[in-house]
């Protein structure tokens, strides 16, 4: 085989060192403009820290690999490390506060419908619900148990339309009570139509919590306390948990909108609640009922209040929180990352 200058000088420059610092940093070095990578960077970004390209040296950062490992450049990543990059495994979608009404004032089951049209468009396994699915109570006159069962209807009719698996929570405007036929408590016409109102279920490893936080004084009875240590002690203590709660553990809406702080309108013994995950591994905990989207970050368990579906009851913005909903991705090794989707409502007052 003839060897010509150029080729020779072409194999040269084809040669690459990989080499991992103290950072975890995979470096390319050499001229790179001969090394043919198709669409490999884009790919890469999908699944590792982070691709740069700077002055002819490509960066390739992962975190976990270790330090002394060197693997030997080619043209796609070998395996080795692909392999170790955390990789997706579950995605859901956190719908919260949509408030159908009897009389679908602002045109709002369409603009449900196009909320549920969006979220399939994301890969979401499935949606949980954050409470205030119907209008049923405390907006204004209560409705008959005739238009609470005509709502609930109307809700399940929506979503199953659409084809989405869901798990809904019990908010305060979901309650119907009727003391004469037994309805005290206020979730009995709800767990006609839902099963249970406090609940859990598992999807990839993942344990979720679906709690009843609208009794009484927005309190979680001890009942409900109870239910939730023995089911807790299934549980691995290394297992990711995420809770569901209408009803905010923590939530600086009252500062934001007020100017006050308050214990108004969170859990008032969410102390008690707390100290029954001490020994388990709460990463996430989804509210709703403020209709703002916050962040609160405490004692490494992330607290997101979602929003809302209807933002300000389908009038628009509700303190620059616009109709939208979570949208959440869970890796292999259980980190998770979230994004609030605005779907593009427009209200339609009439």
């Amino acid at each position: 085989m003839k060897i010509t200058l150029e080729l020779l000088s072409l194999m040269i420059l084809a040669v690459f060192t990989i080499f991992v610092s103290a950072v975890s940093e995979y470096v390319i070095t050499g001229d790179t403009s001969h090394l043919i990578f198709g669409q490999q960077p884009e790919a890469v970004s999908q699944t590792l820290d982070e691709v740069r390209s700077d002055n002819n040296i490509v960066v390739i950062k992962k975190s976990g690999l270790a330090k002394s490992e060197e693997i030997p450049a080619t043209s796609r990543l070998p395996d080795t490390v692909m392999d170790k990059a955390p990789q997706k495994k579950l995605s859901f979608a956190f719908l919260t506060d949509v408030h159908l009404n009897k009389n679908n004032s602002n045109d709002r089951l369409n603009g449900f419908q196009q909320c549920l049209e969006r979220v399939k468009k994301t890969d979401a396994s499935f949606i949980v619900f954050g409470g205030d699915l119907v209008d049923n109570s405390g907006m204004g006159k209560n409705n008959t148990r005739e238009e609470c069962e005509n709502l609930f209807d109307l809700f399940k009719e929506t979503v199953d339309a659409a084809g989405l698996k869901y798990y809904p929570a019990i908010g305060n405007h979901d309650r119907f009570f009727d003391k004469e036929s037994g309805y005290v408590a206020g979730d009995e016409l709800f767990k006609v139509y839902f099963k249970d109102s406090y609940y859990t279920f598992e999807r990839q490893g993942v344990h979720f919590f679906v709690l009843n936080s609208v009794f009484s004084n927005y309190a979680i009875p001890k009942e409900e306390l109870d239910w939730l240590k023995a089911e807790l002690e299934k549980v691995p203590l290394d297992a990711p948990i995420v809770v569901v709660t209408h009803v905010p553990v923590y939530s600086i809406y009252y500062p934001v909108t007020a100017g006050k702080y308050t214990s108004a309108d969170i859990i008032v013994n969410n102390k008690e609640l707390l100290a029954a995950f001490k020994k388990h591994n709460l990463k996430l905990v989804l509210q709703g009922h403020m209709h703002l989207y916050e962040e609160i970050f405490s004692q490494k368990v992330q607290y997101i209040t979602g929003g809302a579906v209807c933002a300000n009851w389908w009038n628009g913005s509700f303190h620059g929180t616009e109709e939208g909903f979570l949208f959440i991705e869970v890796d292999s090794e259980n980190h998770f990352t979230w994004r609030y989707v605005d779907y593009g409502w427009q209200p339609k007052t009439k």
